[in-house]
C-alpha cells in the first residue's frame, strides 16, 4: 500500500488476497493471459481527505499474468503498461499456481472491447 496520499481524489494500490474475490467469471483470454470479471468483498479503498472508505462489493477485472513468478521485469512491465490507461486497484497472486494477477476497474475493460486489452 502507498504511504502518502497526495489528493483526496487519489486511490490506493494494495495488495489483494485472493480469497477476496467472489463470482468469478471468465471474460477473455488470448495466449498469454485470462481476463476474469469478478466481485470485490471489500472494494477498493478512497482517503477523502479526512478518513478512509471502501466501496464494497465492487466488480473488477481480474488479469492472470502466467508464469512470470520468476520474471519480475516482465511482470512490472506489464503492470507499468496497465497503470498507464487503466485504473489499477493492486495486484493478487494464485495460491495454487503461484501467477500473479492484477486488479482493475471492469468498466474499462468492457469500453476495450478487449481490442486496446494486448499486453
Amino acid at each position: 500500500m502507498q504511504l502518502k496520499i497526495n489528493s483526496p481524489f487519489d486511490r490506493v494500490f494494495e495488495w489483494i488476497p485472493c480469497n477476496q474475490f467472489n463470482d468469478i467469471k471468465e471474460i477473455g483470454k488470448d495466449d498469454y493471459d485470462i481476463v476474469y470479471s469478478a466481485i470485490w468483498k471489500d472494494g477498493p479503498l478512497y482517503y477523502n481527505g479526512k478518513k478512509w472508505t471502501r466501496k464494497s462489493n465492487t466488480k473488477v477485472a481480474l488479469k492472470c499474468l502466467y508464469n512470470l513468478q520468476n520474471n519480475i521485469n516482465e511482470f512490472l512491465n506489464k503492470v507499468r503498461i496497465h497503470s498507464t490507461s487503466t485504473q489499477i486497484y493492486g495486484l493478487s497472486q494464485n495460491s495454487s499456481t503461484d501467477d500473479f494477477i492484477i486488479i482493475f476497474e471492469i468498466r474499462d475493460v468492457v469500453k476495450n472491447a478487449w481490442k486496446n486489452i494486448q499486453i
